[in-house]
């Protein structure tokens, strides 16, 4: 039997930000029903259950939105209880949460810590670019409140990659990213190209990414990642890692790099399997 890994939306597409970018909102806008509800436990002990008894090796879950931490501290409680309760096998259980940061507090941070989650926290650089796309359903900027959670997970010891969504002016920007994230000591970075409304023309809105300048933001962030290098100082960026991974004949941990990726199962609000 193979690892097994579960992407769970407990909050479905729900979100506390209006992102300008958001694909998720376009995604769920697009389909019937757009708002799948709250996950609920007694659904949420089922695929425990399931993803258990199936795993070998390691299971891993993961929890995105919207927003996940919508469905409440409370609600990862219950789920750390739960797959101490169901893991009759003893399997090493991962999980990982990618969050906007809005609703990190002390609790939930210290909740982070002690049961050992990896955050993903998103951040699109200094403020001025930050909150150019970031901000929330009245429209006010939201870049000190994620700073803030950034400050309270290196507090707490949480293991935490910083996202930025690579938008046409962030491509232009990244001297200015990479040295607010060397200014503030974030070494584990992934960088996300941005996507527009699907079926929309290209080049329509405000945040459009051209081809030539992803290519050319890429071939600017190795000469930043490699003159640290020199300097002793390593930086992990994903998408370098893993180019790096398969020079050195290894397989991506990326698997849209490799490509070929593995079975994803990923549930929604209302418990639904895809």
């Amino acid at each position: 039997m193979p690892p097994v890994n579960v992407l769970i939306k407990p909050a479905s597409s729900a979100c506390n930000m209006a992102c300008r970018y958001c694909f998720y909102r376009d995604v769920s806008e697009n389909r019937e029903q757009s708002f799948e509800g709250m996950l609920s436990l007694a659904d949420m002990e089922k695929i425990i259950i399931a993803a258990l008894e199936y795993a070998e090796g390691v299971c891993s879950f993961a929890f995105q939105g919207g927003e996940p931490t919508l469905a409440g501290l409370a609600f990862y409680e219950a789920v750390i209880a739960l797959q101490k309760k169901h893991n009759k096998n003893e399997i090493p259980i991962r999980n990982c949460l990618q969050t906007n940061g809005y609703l990190v507090d002390e609790a939930w941070a210290s909740f982070f810590h002690e049961n050992n989650f990896l955050i993903g926290l998103s951040l699109d650089g200094p403020a001025d670019l930050h909150n150019l796309n970031r901000c929330d359903h009245a429209g006010k900027d939201t870049f000190n409140r994620v700073m803030r959670a950034a400050g309270l997970l290196t507090k707490h010891q949480v293991e935490y990659n910083v996202l930025c969504v690579v938008t046409g002016r962030n491509a232009r920007c990244i001297e200015k990213i990479y040295q607010f994230y060397q200014k503030n000591h974030f070494s584990w970075l992934q960088f996300i190209p941005c996507l527009e409304p699907l079926g929309q023309e290209r080049g329509k809105e405000k945040y459009h990414l051209s081809q030539q300048e992803y290519g050319d933001f890429l071939v600017r962030l190795f000469d930043l990642w490699y003159a640290d290098l020199q300097k002793g100082t390593y930086v992990s960026i994903r998408h370098l890692d893993n180019w790096f991974f398969m020079l050195m004949g290894e397989r991506p941990e990326a698997c849209n790099m490799a490509g070929q990726c593995s079975v994803q199962f990923v549930v929604e609000g209302a418990g639904g399997v895809y």
